[in-house]
């Protein structure tokens, strides 16, 4: 890159992480545009010359954190030496990441009510072309685990791996939106065992199995 696209990219980056902070204060039809350029410091007419409109700046946030959370999650889920270790890894890379950026979080249920499917009405074609892509990489490594396993693929991998998202984000749901918040990892626990469950892989190859669900008061 050259210098002027590094400066570009840079200034991109803190205009987005503005917009970020305000979409999370003030939902999508509170924020303005004004507010944005005064948080990132940028004026607004630079602003409108980097991006042509409110819904732009918010598609743009949608992708960069998007970029970002898959390549993070995928790199993390390589390290893992066998397919159930790397799905182990994935989800623990998913914990980490929305516990560092809770407002994106935030703004992902603010935009799609919660709801997977409505990525693509919400957040455009390239963001449910992201979504699709996180689809196939759980899905590759649940087929990996199978013929570890001495099994065949199953042509229900995609299934699988929607309903192991389903699983992630209502946990997540649950976590960033919820009054009981409970330690990281007993969280990141029980989503493994849930999961394991889930794939009918062994509990005992997954981390230690939680005693109690993650959140719930002791008697």
């Amino acid at each position: 890159m050259s210098r002027r696209e590094r400066e570009r990219s840079f200034r991109n980056r803190l205009l987005l992480e503005a917009a970020e902070e305000v979409f999370a204060a003030r939902g999508f039809q509170g924020a303005t545009v004004e507010e944005i350029a005064r948080r990132s410091e940028i004026a607004i007419a630079t602003l409108y010359k980097l991006f042509g409109s409110k819904e732009e700046i918010f598609a743009a946030l949608a992708e960069y954190r998007q970029d970002e959370f898959l390549e993070e999650v995928a790199r993390f889920a390589r390290t893992g030496s066998t397919p159930q270790a790397q799905i182990e890894r994935l989800i623990e890379a998913v914990f980490h990441y929305f516990d560092r950026h809770q407002a994106a979080f935030r703004i992902y249920l603010g935009a799609t009510h919660g709801f997977l499917w409505h990525i693509r009405s919400s957040l455009g074609d390239r963001s449910f072309a992201k979504y699709q892509e996180f689809v196939k990489l759980l899905a590759s490594l649940i087929d990996a685990g199978r013929q570890q396993r001495a099994r065949r693929p199953s042509d229900d991998s995609a299934r699988l791996a929607v309903a192991v998202l389903g699983v992630l984000h209502g946990l997540l749901t649950r976590r960033h939106t919820g009054n009981a918040r409970g330690k990281l990892e007993e969280e990141i626990a029980y989503a493994r065992f849930l999961i394991a469950r889930l794939l009918g892989t062994s509990a005992a190859a997954t981390s230690s199995v939680p005693q109690r669900r993650p959140g719930a008061r002791r008697r």
